[in-house]
């Protein structure tokens, strides 16, 4: 008796694979379309530090770009009053911290992913979920936080780069995210080295 059991060969072809990563990157990037723009709390480089140079270009694609996300704190109402209260001698443990104010894990994987989606690799997410960290490009920071980044020289004579734009994020992260670092390099952080001691002059002897 013949089998009434069909065999299909399924066609795994390198095209074909091709074709399904390629429509599943179209979809992940079109996942955010129809959302709007929300602003962060970095603000557009000239509305925070003054007006731009007038000799400003628009920087290279794929010149490198490190940015630190800092996401919300949840409860921070309740952590404020705490902190106001100056309740004595009440410490929170890392963890306890965590748990209570730090954004969720799935908060963090959330943005996590959508900055995959918009081309960031080697992704990081702080202990404390309240920093995530990421390489990427000038134009991954376009696709992302929908502003572009312009280069022209400081005060300085140094050729440094800023967002022209506030950086933005999709409706659906507005709430988790608070600020994009690593936008500008037009100011840098000093350090200044302590100053030596003044040497104490020795006793005079008295005759």
């Amino acid at each position: 008796m013949r089998s009434l059991v069909h065999h299909h060969t399924v066609n795994t072809s390198p095209l074909k694979v091709l074709v399904a990563c390629c429509v599943w990157a179209v979809v992940s990037a079109t996942a955010y379309a129809d959302e709007a723009w929300v602003s962060t709390h970095t603000r557009a480089f000239a509305s925070a530090f003054g007006k731009l140079p007038t000799s400003t270009t628009p920087v290279a694609n794929d010149m490198p770009v490190h940015i630190t996300v800092a996401l919300k704190l949840r409860n921070e109402a309740d952590l404020n009053k705490k902190l106001d209260g100056g309740t004595p001698h009440h410490f929170l443990t890392p963890a306890q911290f965590a748990e209570q104010y730090s954004p969720t894990e799935q908060q963090a994987n959330q943005v996590s992913d959508y900055l995959k989606k918009s081309g960031f690799h080697d992704i990081s997410i702080a202990p404390n979920r309240l920093l995530i960290n990421a390489e990427g490009t000038a134009e991954n920071v376009q696709t992302a936080f929908n502003t572009p980044l312009y280069q022209f020289t400081a005060h300085d004579g140094r050729q440094v780069y800023a967002n022209t734009k506030d950086a933005q994020v999709p409706q659906s992260l507005a709430d988790i995210v608070d600020a994009v670092l690593g936008l500008e390099n037009v100011y840098l952080l000093h350090v200044n080295p302590p100053r030596a001691a003044a040497p104490v002059p020795a006793p005079v002897a008295k005759s």
